[in-house]
């Protein structure tokens, strides 16, 4: 009798398996259109693949976003100035950006002078797990990417992801859950395919950046404190 129980206990039961762990793999069995087309996150694709690669690759790139994280938005500024050595970064942001749980943004690449090294010490800040925040700091200051987030009344609700050859509009927020695990329904228009949709989106993405570049705050004070916080 203790056996059987032994036996039976030691199986998967309704309370013991999160359900939640197979939507990935439920996800990737069904049929899908073009993830190119229409950017997904399931177990074999994600928004994220498509959105970096555009985004990465331009010289001009804008994110319009409603909710974005810290996280994501330092490792977007560290890839695309990897790859871009010219040209500017455009960052909208709804909402200002909620602070990571990461505690580190190594970055191989990056060396410090023994000034920069003196002063992050003197703050109590580690430069090992913040190269790339200092990164994007310095990039904000020398205004390779202009960033903002949008203060007031009027909300910012939209997510636009515009780069110079595609751009993609849909739920996915700018953060890993909404880039990489939610699910999330997207859209996306190339130039080559797509040129007069690809076209009338990035409009919107500029016209917004436009509407609100008077009452968007910059976004390096808070941003760069609530990550130096953690």
């Amino acid at each position: 009798m203790n056996g059987r129980r032994s036996k039976i206990s030691s199986e998967p039961d309704l309370f013991s398996v999160d359900p939640s762990s197979y939507l990935p793999l439920r996800l990737s069995s069904m049929e899908w259109p073009d993830p190119a087309q229409f950017p997904l996150n399931h177990s074999s694709a994600t928004t994220r693949a498509h959105v970096w690669t555009d985004l990465t690759t331009s010289r001009r790139p804008l994110v319009v976003a409603g909710f974005t994280s810290i996280a994501e938005l330092v490792e977007l500024t560290a890839a695309w100035a990897t790859k871009q050595t010219d040209g500017e970064m455009r960052l909208l942001i709804g909402s200002e950006p909620f602070e990571t749980e990461r505690t580190s943004f190594v970055s191989s690449r990056l060396a410090f002078t023994d000034d920069v090294h003196r002063f992050w010490l003197d703050e109590g800040v580690s430069l090992r797990q913040s190269a790339k925040i200092v990164n994007a700091i310095d990039l904000i200051e020398s205004g390779r990417v202009n960033a903002r987030f949008v203060e007031g009344n009027t909300r910012l609700h939209a997510k636009i992801y515009a780069g110079e050859t595609a751009a993609t509009v849909g739920s996915s927020n700018f953060t890993h859950a909404g880039l990489s695990r939610q699910f999330e329904a997207n859209a996306r228009f190339t130039s080559e395919l797509e040129p007069a949709r690809f076209i009338a989106l990035a409009s919107i993405a500029d016209n917004a950046l436009r509407w609100r570049a008077k009452a968007a705050r910059p976004l390096l004070t808070r941003s760069s404190d609530a990550a130096m916080a953690r």
